[in-house]
């Protein structure tokens, strides 16, 4: 089968498009015919090197997707041949995958391949973030920064269902076009407007949670915008890894900071259950789904990274091996 595999470590170059054995599913796995495979932050940074845990090399890239179950290990009864799921797949830029059974959810008819490739990291993270961590209840006031990318598309849509008024930030119109018809209550673009100000205005009470895969440039704007109690969530730093912050800013209005990794997380548990019981049901229905940027063939995984990098995509960057 064609798997993209990193032999060395660096940019979206060295991705190699490698002819590797079909994998066999041991115990409590299925294999997964792959139809869609997202891709996320996390992954390039394994691709650098840049990422704890990492296995030897030459690895094959990719932990989520949807496909079609080809082939189930000893022990597995809740799925069978046939079935179509998306969900956590190992090695998922791939023609072929592994996934633990537990681990994989079923495609609703109503989401084609792509949308429900790009589910898993994005729902499972702003779950965590917002409801298993933070603790969201409806009325509060959550600041989501990147309102129309990977992980903000869920987590506007996940805030909005929970009864919250969100506020999100876009560097554009058309992401801003995005981020309202996901359920955004305001939208702050900050190619045009001044965050700290314009969320003053939007909030002046202040916000109770802010959801941040930013870091840099908008933690202190957020923070003192913030009201007594706020919980503030990080869980990335593309737009500056290094934050500094005076510490009275912190526990003079007893706010909480909160940062995790969906991968590491000992709630991890907790966020996946959510997914599973409370919103898989709306994908079915079609009241949440999922936003696919663009789609990329297997063979143009480097370019579909450069694309993830540009931060120019409005919801998820999907490969598809079954393309060209």
């Amino acid at each position: 089968m064609k798997a993209v595999r990193v032999h060395e470590f660096g940019g979206p170059d060295v991705l190699k498009l490698d002819d590797v054995p079909q994998p066999t599913p041991g115990p409590g796995e299925i294999l997964v015919q792959v139809r869609g495979a997202g891709i996320n932050p996390y992954e390039g940074y394994q691709r650098e090197g840049r990422y704890p845990n990492l296995p030897p090399r030459p690895f094959i890239l990719g932990g989520e997707g949807a496909g079609d179950v080809v082939a189930v290990g000893e022990g597995v009864t809740t799925w069978k041949v046939g079935d179509k799921v998306w969900g956590n797949f190992k090695g998922s830029h791939a023609e072929y995958a592994l996934a633990l059974a537990t681990l994989v959810y079923p495609k609703p008819d109503r989401l084609d391949y792509h949308e429900a490739a790009g589910l898993t990291t994005a729902w499972v993270t702003s779950v965590l973030g917002l409801v298993t961590l933070a603790g969201m209840q409806q009325g509060d006031t959550v600041l989501i920064h990147g309102a129309a990318g990977g992980v903000g598309s869920a987590a506007v849509q996940l805030a909005h269902a929970w009864g919250g008024r969100v506020i999100g930030t876009v560097g554009s119109e058309a992401k801003a076009q995005v981020a309202r018809e996901l359920g955004a209550d305001v939208v702050v673009n900050y190619s045009q407007q001044d965050v700290e100000t314009a969320v003053r205005e939007a909030a002046p009470q202040g916000v109770n949670i802010v959801f941040d895969g930013v870091g840099g440039p908008v933690f202190m704007p957020s923070v003192r915008n913030m009201a007594a109690g706020g919980r503030y969530v990080l869980y990335g730093g593309h737009g500056g890894r290094t934050i500094t912050f005076e510490a009275p800013d912190f526990y003079r209005r007893n706010l909480t900071m909160i940062g995790f990794s969906a991968n590491s997380s000992p709630r991890v548990g907790e966020a996946r259950a959510v997914v599973r019981d409370r919103l898989a049901p709306l994908f079915a229905d079609g009241s949440l789904r999922g936003v696919v940027a663009r789609v990329f063939p297997l063979a143009e995984a480097a370019a579909a990274y450069r694309y993830l990098d540009s931060r120019e995509a409005q919801g998820k960057v999907v490969l598809d091996p079954t393309l060209g």
